[in-house]
């Protein structure tokens, strides 16, 4: 009973997999990433890949074909659309197959989004009221080798004027505000390429 409960599992292995865990880098870029899943067929009898599931509309995956026979490797190969933002995501991609009447592998495809740039200090800059209207500035470094340019900033309002100072990998965003002027504004870092909105958004108050 024993050898046959043994042979009836080895012959039923299916799908091996290199890893169930891949994990993609986007530093902070919204641009398309590409990642696969390699497997291979232990078992002695064809496997059929009847579908494919994602937990997110932005990872796609498009199996290269459906039937591997006994012994052949494959790659199942996976296209992500980053959301913004640096929070490490994870997404499951389930893979149904026709194993033993039917089985279902889960994957994991894990997202870092580390930051193109470093912030040092707080978004959002404060006045407070009766506080002197001196310029404030936010330190923004941008990593050793990393293409991204930082190329100017914009305010939503005029109550402050904003200015890009300094060169290299360490740049001051300097705010001044306007005399008398009170409010809240936001204010746009201008990049080349462009940082995701939530990576290029600061905010001024002036209370």
């Amino acid at each position: 009973m024993f050898l046959f409960v043994a042979l009836a599992s080895s012959a039923w292995a299916g799908l091996v997999w290199d890893s169930t865990t891949v994990t993609i880098e986007t530093q902070g870029s919204p641009v398309t990433r590409n990642a696969e899943f390699r497997f291979r067929n232990d078992s002695d009898q064809p496997v059929r890949i009847r579908g494919v599931k994602s937990s997110c509309g932005c990872t796609v995956v498009k199996p290269q074909k459906d039937l591997y026979g006994p012994g052949e490797s494959g790659v199942l190969p996976v296209s992500h659309k980053p959301k913004s933002g640096s929070v490490p995501r994870r997404y499951r991609i389930s893979v149904v197959t026709d194993e033993a009447g039917g089985r279902a592998h889960d994957l994991s495809l894990i997202v870092q989004g580390e930051p193109r740039l470093v912030v040092e200090g707080r978004r959002m800059l404060v006045w407070e009221k009766g506080e002197p209207r001196q310029p404030k500035e936010i330190t923004l470094r941008t990593k050793p080798g990393d293409s991204l340019s930082l190329t100017g900033a914009k305010a939503d309002s005029d109550i402050v004027s904003v200015e890009l100072a300094g060169g290299g990998s360490a740049r001051s965003l300097r705010v001044t505000p306007k005399e008398g002027a009170t409010g809240r504004t936001r204010i746009r870092l201008q990049s080349e390429p462009a940082l995701p909105e939530m990576d290029a958004t600061f905010f001024a108050v002036l209370r």
